[in-house]
């Protein structure tokens, strides 16, 4: 992308196992392309997707790979029976999250999801506060 663009849009899908992956693609980006970072103008995603446009929306990276370490903890890590990824999202975001971060993410951030009642896809981008912004999450 040329330096010169002024808006884009980014988009992440959802796949648990791609966020090692996002994390990745955001540390390039800061690393190696700021200017690209300020010029986000929405941002979109699904699932873990979703989860780490929250976290770009919010500027709260510095310990997101803290949470990635959370669920390789412990004797099969993700797949043991007590492992709980809802409870290590939901103390991330609440613990790393700005209070302000609902108002961060309003009308750039886009979260996909599936309405329970008829399985129809809507999108979500107006959160009332900063527990709404992590309910939409878990």
């Amino acid at each position: 992308m040329q330096e010169s663009a002024k808006e884009w849009n980014i988009s992440f899908a959802g796949c648990g196992f791609l966020m090692a992956y996002y994390c990745g693609v955001y540390c390039c980006l800061f690393e190696r392309a700021q200017f690209l970072l300020k010029r986000v103008k929405r941002i979109c995603g699904a699932s873990s997707g979703a989860l780490m446009g929250a976290i770009l929306a919010s500027k709260c990276c510095e310990n997101l790979l803290e949470m990635s370490r959370e669920a390789r903890k412990g004797t099969l890590g993700a797949v043991h029976p007590s492992f709980n990824l809802l409870k290590i999202v939901r103390n991330f975001l609440n613990r790393d999250l700005p209070d302000d971060a609902h108002l961060l993410a309003n009308g750039r951030l886009f979260v996909s999801l599936t309405r329970a009642s008829d399985g129809t896809n809507v999108l979500v981008s107006e959160f009332d506060s900063k527990e709404d912004l992590i309910q939409v999450h878990v």
